[in-house]
């Protein structure tokens, strides 16, 4: 008899949101090597403007995965009251319905619905053989707190301390790195936890060359290029971008920056630029048939994360990047995981606060030197297929659920 697991997770196929994918391609994997997943999922897309409608239908089996679509009112995933009702509506049915399951299983569940793995406590009253992998996208309540959102000190207690106790009652939590590791061992330390990043969407084996309609398109005529691709939200920075992007322009030199996403931020970031900034330039969000052509149409790729945020979410552009042969430039703490991990695989560059001359004067020099740009982007698809690979991943995790 094949092992059941349920995977928790607030979205899922058709929806075009990332993780939303990455936990269709994690149940798929399970079901294509032996396992018997079953998705929980919600009946609405991620999005704001398809949010109103419903996915069909409520049951379905696709791809060896039995989906469960768990109904919910169409509350505005951009407000925080809505996430928040989101959240606590989907959240007690998948409750419920735990409480009455007929056997027990292995549960991954991720970080959307925010708040969702609130429910492991109040499960393990009724049902303690159930085991439960946390799969860490972002931290809760530390993006709350990251936020600037205050509380009183007793209520904040009271959140942590609740916390602690979901976190003491997970089998497994599988974090994003090192930083995401220290914050919820200062919540607690009696748990397991293991390093499971989530893998690009699409993976080269080789580095390819760009597409040369698609990159004139993005960048114009320039020597070297620099992409933005993704949301640009709140725990994102990008005035050090613009700021490093007019000192190329004051030098004259022959590399051109693209921020092509969605988000309030990057609408925010487009009244801050002038008719002076011709170095610069936008695009819309990609289709995931778009984005491999773009990622490949730049020779580096823009990743920024505030300090507050560290450990508290990872970018999952820096993923997608490495697997497409290009090397990053992040703008970020000292401290983080992918400043780290550009040190060990030669592929970035890492830009702090301030030093917008001197990363200027690097691009400058490799913008000249194309040989060096090709070391960096073949080293940045090594370290990517050696750590960070679907296959790597999906496997570690096939290997932690055998241990449980």
């Amino acid at each position: 008899m094949k092992k059941r697991c349920i995977l928790l997770y607030h979205f899922y196929h058709p929806d075009d949101v990332i993780s939303a994918q990455l936990f269709t391609e994690l149940a798929e994997f399970f079901a294509a090597n032996g396992l018997e997943p079953e998705v929980w999922t919600s009946n609405r897309y991620c999005h704001e403007a398809l949010n109103v409608k419903k996915i069909q239908p409520p049951v379905e089996v696709l791809n060896g995965v039995k989906i469960r679509r768990f109904s919910r009112p169409d509350f505005p995933q951009h407000s925080n009251t809505g996430r928040l009702l989101n959240s606590f509506w989907i959240s007690q049915k998948w409750l419920w319905r735990l409480w009455f399951q007929r056997y027990s299983d292995t549960v991954i569940i991720g970080t959307d619905p925010q708040f969702g793995f609130y429910i492991i406590p109040l499960v393990k009253l009724f049902r303690p053989k159930i085991k439960f992998i946390l799969w860490d996208f972002d931290l809760y309540p530390d993006a709350v707190y990251a936020s600037g959102k205050k509380f009183p000190g007793f209520i904040k207690r009271m959140i942590n301390f609740y916390t602690a106790l979901c976190y003491k009652k997970a089998a497994l939590i599988a974090d994003l790195g090192e930083c995401m590791k220290k914050r919820i061992a200062d919540y607690t330390d009696k748990v397991q936890m293991t390093t499971l990043v989530p893998w690009a969407l699409k993976e080269s084996y080789i580095v390819a060359p760009p597409d040369p309609e698609v990159r004139k398109k993005l960048f114009g005529e320039t020597k070297l290029t620099l992409l933005y691709s993704g949301t640009l939200g709140q725990a994102h920075c990008f005035d050090e971008f613009v700021a490093l992007a007019r000192e190329c322009r004051r030098r004259n030199a022959s590399i051109s920056f693209c921020f092509a996403g969605r988000g309030k931020f990057y609408d925010i970031l487009k009244t801050k630029i002038t008719p002076e900034d011709t170095n610069i330039h936008f695009a819309g969000f990609a289709s995931e048939d778009e984005l491999k052509k773009r990622l490949e149409a730049a020779d580096i790729t823009m990743i920024s994360l505030r300090p507050d945020w560290d450990g508290v979410v990872l970018p999952s552009k820096y993923f997608g990047s490495l697997a497409v042969g290009r090397p990053v430039l992040y703008c970020g703490s000292e401290n983080s995981d992918i400043k780290k991990w550009i040190e060990q695989s030669g592929a970035g560059l890492f830009m702090k606060n301030g030093d917008i001359g001197d990363c200027a004067g690097r691009l400058q020099r490799i913008a000249e030197n194309r040989l060096l740009l090709a070391d960096m982007q073949q080293k940045a698809l090594d370290f990517y297929r050696q750590n960070f690979s679907k296959e790597i991943v999906c496997n570690k995790f096939m290997d932690e659920l055998s241990k449980l």
